[in-house]
């Protein structure tokens, strides 16, 4: 399964992504070519919580631009 999220800022990757990510592919869709290049160059993310709650890594997605033309085919596919 793959599940696309429209938007990779904070609320994008950090909530969304961290709902799915062990349930399906993710691809992370934003308008910010410096966002998603540096998303793509990282490979991978850690979301940090307040409290006790344990970090979480986030990896394995694939990061494009509207502008991508992949965009259109990883869309296709969710």
């Amino acid at each position: 399964m793959r599940i696309a999220i429209l938007g990779a800022g904070q609320t994008g990757r950090g909530f969304l992504a961290r709902l799915f990510h062990r349930q399906a592919e993710l691809v992370l869709i934003d308008r910010d070519p410096g966002l998603v290049d540096r998303l793509n160059r990282a490979g991978g993310y850690t979301i940090r919580f307040f409290g006790a709650r344990p970090d979480e890594r986030i990896a394995g997605y694939t990061a494009l631009t509207l502008q991508d033309a992949q965009a259109g085919k990883a869309l296709s596919g969710c």
